[in-house]
């Protein structure tokens, strides 16, 4: 846990990359791995969660370039959480750095990771858009490098840019594993409600891959919205505050304003990402019988 001291060198940080047929994009990812500025030493651990496109053997062509890379098998339960949670569960580290198959880490993320987490808990770092991504799918997300983007209660690092103590990790539970999304944001609340503490670190960069497809851009939106109702039904004993009446009106009028002007992909684009994520919170209401639209 962090104490107000520096990191010693000699602690070893393990990084956990889940990775579902990632065979395209894994490779950048652990290239940028091995060009960090090598201030400590590390592990990489690719939990590989039931791919079939043959991302195990790419992640064995890295093997020269990061001397310390292991690829396990994580496929016992499916997602993101538990893949996360099967490779720190293996991790020799005394910190756990997580990243994601399909972004690509700045030179000095884990440098900035490791002194941020002198003194914090656990830390989460900014996410960069520009880099992979074409105009249109810009325009589909808010800008990056915010501190807790969307977030309407605590700070919350992004599962793709994160950092923690393994003792801390270990300490509350892991990730939740019953989350699709928003099991970041579920870790975080829980750290902070446990009493641990958390800094942004503007400097601790992850150029982030957007999705590109409409369809995807919709199921993303929507399950964002499932996990919308699942974080107000755990949390609102704590203050997670219900969307108000006028808020969620303004949500439906743009839907039903914009229809007529949906002409350019930039602009279904946004629009179905809205659309899929006002669904998934009237979806989960019902299902969880929890109100928050």
């Amino acid at each position: 846990m962090a104490d107000g001291v520096s990191v010693p060198d000699r602690l070893r940080v393990s990084v956990v990359v889940p990775a579902l047929n990632a065979a395209a994009t894994i490779g950048d990812q652990l290239l940028a791995l091995s060009r960090q500025e090598r201030v400590i030493p590390f592990e990489v651990i690719v939990a590989d969660n039931g791919s079939t496109d043959g991302t195990p053997g790419v992640v064995a062509q890295y093997a020269a370039h990061l001397p310390r890379l292991r690829c396990i098998d994580a496929s016992d339960s499916k997602g993101a959480a538990a893949a996360r949670n099967a490779g720190a569960q293996l991790a020799v580290g005394e910190i756990l750095a997580f990243c994601d198959a399909d972004d690509v880490v700045d030179e000095r993320w884990l440098a900035e990771l490791r002194d941020g987490l002198a003194h914090a808990d656990f830390v989460g770092g900014a996410l960069d858009m520009k880099r992979l991504n074409d105009p249109d799918a810009l325009k589909w997300r808010p800008a990056a490098g915010v501190r807790t983007e969307g977030s309407v209660f605590l700070p919350h690092a992004p599962s793709g840019n994160f950092a923690v103590w393994r003792k801390v990790f270990i300490a509350v539970g892991m990730f939740d594993e019953s989350f699709g999304r928003g099991e970041d944001n579920e870790i975080s609340y829980r750290l902070q409600l446990h009493g641990y503490t958390y800094e942004h670190l503007s400097n601790a960069v992850v150029h982030y891959r957007l999705r590109h497809g409409l369809h995807d851009v919709w199921r993303q939106g929507f399950d964002s919205g499932l996990a919308d109702v699942r974080l107000y039904g755990r949390f609102r004993q704590f203050g997670f505050p219900r969307r108000s009446a006028a808020d969620v009106l303004r949500s439906l009028l743009w839907l039903v304003v914009k229809v007529p002007s949906l002409t350019r992909r930039s602009e279904i684009g946004l629009w179905l990402r809205k659309a899929g994520l006002q669904l998934g919170r009237c979806v989960g209401s019902a299902s969880y019988r929890v109100l928050y639209l």
